[in-house]
């Protein structure tokens, strides 16, 4: 943190990359409502206490 903020000097922060992304996928015939993040830990969570969460759809183990 005090690198980043005392020494590195590459422009300022923001989140244009992402507005520029989504804008793309705007033009685009993709069906974005079932893209799905990629699972970055396993899910080691008990299947009975999984079975009582509320989620809205499961792909794989994903929530």
């Amino acid at each position: 943190a005090i690198y980043a903020k005392n020494k590195f000097k590459d422009g300022k922060l923001t989140l244009d990359h992402v507005k520029k992304y989504n804008i793309e996928l705007e033009k685009t015939d993709i069906d974005t409502d079932s893209r799905v993040a990629p699972m970055l830990l396993p899910d080691y969570s008990n299947p009975d206490v999984r079975k009582k969460q509320l989620t809205t759809r499961y792909v794989g183990t994903i929530r």
